[in-house]
Parts: C-alpha cells; sequence; structure tokens
C-alpha cells in the first residue's frame, strides 16, 4: 500500500486489533476515525494511525494518518485534512486511469459515462461541452433529452422523475404515445409510468395519485401473496398479516376480526391474546416479543421444548443457540452457557 508521499506501510491492513487495556478490539476503519473505541484511546493515537496500512481501494493521506477511498483522488473534494488528495501539482502529474480522461484544468479525471449526463463534473465543463455533446453518441440504453446535449437512461423516460435538465423526459410530448416497460402500467394520466408492483400498496407511486386511488385498487386483484385490508383498497403480503406491526392504514391486518381466525405461518406460534404471530424461535429467550409477555410465561417456557439448534439454559426457561455456548459471552440470564 502507497501513501500519497510514496511511503509505504508495513503492517497488514483488515485486523482487528486489542486495545493494549483489553477493553475492545479495533478494526483498521475504526483508527483515526474521531470515535474513541479503545478506553484508553489509543486507537485516536496518530502515531499508531502512521503505522496502520489503509484498507485495500484505499490510500493514505500525505499526514500518513487519515486513509480515503483511492477513487476519490483528485476529485475536486477534500478528504483528508491536510487536503493531500487534492493538491493541485499532485493531480496535474498523476496520469488517468484507463479510459478516462483529464479536465483541461489537469485535476480531475472524466469517463464516457460522465460526458454530456447533464452534470459536469469538470469544474472547467470539459464533459459537458455543448458542441462535443452536440455530436456525441449516448452509450446503449441511453437516449437524448431534447435539447441534443444530454443523456439520460431510457429506462428512467416517463418515471415521474425528471432526468433531462430541459425535461423533456416527462414532458406530454414525450410520454403520450409512449409504451411503458413490461411490468409497468401507466397513471391515469396517460404520461407516468410505474411498476405494477407497487399498485394499491398503500405508498403513492403517480404523482396523480392514481395508483392507490378507490378507482383503481377497488376491483384490484391483490394476487395469491398478498391480502386486502378491510377498507377494501390496500394491499399487504401475509407475511405481514397479525404479526404485531400494522401494515393496513386502516389497522385491520392486527385486529381481532381478521386474526383469531388466522392460522400462523409453520414457523410462527401465537401469542395467548390469539391475535399476534411470533417466531418460534422467540419463545422463552427473556425478551418479551408478544404485546401481552405470553411468550415469557414461565410455566410455559419450563414446559415448551427448545428449537433444534437451541439449548435450555439451567434456569429451564431460557433458550439460547447452540453456537453461543462457551463463546466468552453471556447469552442465558442465568450464566449458565458460560460454566465450567
Amino acid at each position: 500500500m502507497v501513501t500519497i508521499d510514496g511511503s509505504t506501510d508495513s503492517i497488514p491492513p483488515g485486523e482487528c486489533r486489542e486495545c493494549s487495556d483489553g477493553s475492545g478490539c479495533v478494526y483498521r476503519y475504526q483508527f483515526c476515525n474521531g470515535w474513541i473505541k479503545c478506553d484508553n484511546g489509543e486507537d485516536e493515537n496518530e502515531d499508531i494511525c502512521r503505522e496502520l496500512d489503509c484498507e485495500k481501494g484505499e490510500m493514505k493521506c500525505a499526514d500518513g494518518i487519515d486513509c480515503f477511498p483511492e477513487y476519490t483522488l483528485c476529485d475536486y473534494r477534500g478528504y483528508c485534512k491536510d487536503d493531500s488528495d487534492e493538491d493541485p501539482e499532485m493531480c496535474k502529474n498523476r496520469t488517468c486511469p484507463t479510459d478516462t480522461t483529464k479536465c483541461s484544468d489537469g485535476i480531475e479525471c472524466f469517463s464516457q459515462d460522465d460526458r454530456c449526463n447533464g452534470n459536469a463534473l469538470c469544474k472547467t465543463g470539459d464533459d459537458e461541452d455543448i458542441e462535443m455533446c452536440k455530436d456525441f453518441q449516448c452509450l446503449p440504453d441511453h437516449v437524448k433529452c431534447a435539447d441534443g446535449l444530454q443523456c439520460i437512461r431510457t429506462k428512467d423516460l416517463c418515471d415521474g422523475y425528471t432526468q433531462c435538465n430541459d425535461g423533456s423526459d416527462e414532458s406530454k410530448d414525450t410520454c403520450e404515445d409512449f409504451q411503458c416497460p413490461q411490468g409497468h402500467v401507466k397513471c391515469a394520466d396517460g404520461l407516468q409510468c410505474m411498476n405494477t408492483y407497487n399498485l394499491c400498496d398503500g405508498y403513492i407511486q403517480c404523482n396523480d395519485d392514481s395508483d392507490e386511488s378507490k378507482e383503481t385498487c377497488s376491483d384490484f386483484d391483490c394476487g395469491e401473496h398478498k391480502f386486502k385490508c378491510q377498507d377494501g383498497i390496500q394491499c399487504i403480503y401475509k407475511n405481514g398479516l397479525c404479526s404485531g406491526w400494522t401494515d393496513c392504514k386502516d389497522k385491520s391486518d392486527e385486529s381481532p376480526e381478521v386474526c383469531n381466525d388466522y392460522k400462523c405461518p409453520e414457523n410462527k406460534v401465537k401469542c395467548k391474546d390469539n391475535i399476534q404471530c411470533i417466531y418460534k424461535s422467540a419463545l422463552c429467550d427473556q425478551y418479551p416479543t408478544c404485546r401481552d409477555n405470553s411468550d415469557e410465561d414461565e410455566d410455559m417456557c419450563k414446559a415448551v421444548p427448545c428449537e433444534n439448534n437451541q439449548v435450555k439454559c439451567a434456569n429451564g426457561l431460557q433458550c439460547v443457540y447452540n453456537y453461543f455456548l462457551c463463546d466468552g459471552l453471556t447469552h442465558c440470564f442465568d450464566g449458565s452457557d458460560e460454566d465450567e
């Protein structure tokens, strides 16, 4: 790993280093990031940071302390506190990566993807030069805006979000006769395309709100894996039914009328209230998941067997995963998973 000033580091990157005071273990990205992890503060010690290699794809600042992503070198944005990643002389002398071109100020490098996309990367505007962009052929799956200069992705046409600086990608002239891609449908305005996946899901996608309107959703078939809320409009996934968390805006997915007769999926079990379903693995873990706390009832927990990959703590109440045993961390509240 080479630093900006050409020096090299000797300690491999990517290690979790034990703090010398035993207070924790610190990964490379956590050194000299402004947040103390070791109680003694050594992870923010500048001398220690100078000795450490950066992670793969990063470079050291000239001060040898901080690391920054290599792809941000000479991008007009300073990451280094000493501004060494944007040093004008260094940037002018460096060679651009393959298939990129230097801006005329000699600082930033831009690629073919950066040309004529409507967002100037070069401060000198080279990548958006008007004469160049008039003759520029857009990349595959891209199309020119009405101004004849800017290229945008074809999939962004008529999606309700303006990409062209002249607004032509969402104009009536462009979108009125536009055929939506497969799996998409036109909003009631006849202009915007939206994914059919998002129809009647309770979250507005169409700028005219038509995807969540009564006219659209009253007769809409939610499909095999979804459930229609009692309002007759919103569709939610069936795996969200009776979960203890409301998905239907009218809260009908958590109502007694729906949930009393609802059968939980195979990997879940009903709470004592006969409404909420929780994962079997959450039973008797000493963390109440049922709103009525019935999943941690002592008599029930003593009687219920643990899952195949779990074991009972010595108190006979709590289940913990087998791989938690003797891992150096206490998971049983009675501490029995770490008993010798």
